[in-house]
């Protein structure tokens, strides 16, 4: 069971990492309170501190497309979680594709890995060589290649 006070000594605010329970894709990035991970472990579906309207808010709350939590882990500094999730919206087109698609780095360097195609206008500032020196996730805990087969 996670202690919420430890989760909660150093920030009232925590950052959550939304991930698909079906392959690991990391749907989104969120902020919560401890008013909203007590109500996500009580309804288990995701809720969140929405920043720019400073309210909780549960996520399908207007759309009807919940985030069912099926896992929730803390790091190891017990600063930050990870929701595994089941969604009810499948995306069916590029425009419900996850938050995180657009590579960073130079222009030449852009591959189109999930099929969604990339615009220039949604990220001025990128194409600068601001990540150049990423690399791809390979080995460490979580990667199903050296047979584990955890999600995280």
């Amino acid at each position: 069971m996670l202690d919420l006070d430890m989760l909660f000594q150093k920030s009232e605010l925590i950052p959550v990492i939304i991930q698909d329970a079906s392959d690991g894709t990391v749907l989104m990035l969120g902020f919560t309170n401890r008013e909203a991970v007590e109500r996500t472990l009580h309804t288990k579906t995701a809720w969140f501190w929405s920043r720019s309207r400073q309210r909780l808010w549960n996520k399908g709350e207007s759309s009807g497309n919940f985030l069912h939590v099926m896992k929730m882990v803390a790091d190891c500094d017990t600063d930050t979680l990870l929701y595994v999730c089941i969604r009810t919206d499948p995306p069916a087109t590029p425009a419900a594709a996850p938050a995180f698609f657009i590579p960073c780095g130079k222009k030449k360097d852009r591959a189109d890995v999930t099929g969604v195609s990339f615009d220039d206008r949604r990220c001025s500032g990128f194409g600068t060589g601001c990540c150049d020196r990423a690399v791809p996730l390979r080995g460490g805990r979580g990667n199903k290649e050296e047979g584990n087969d955890e999600l995280i």
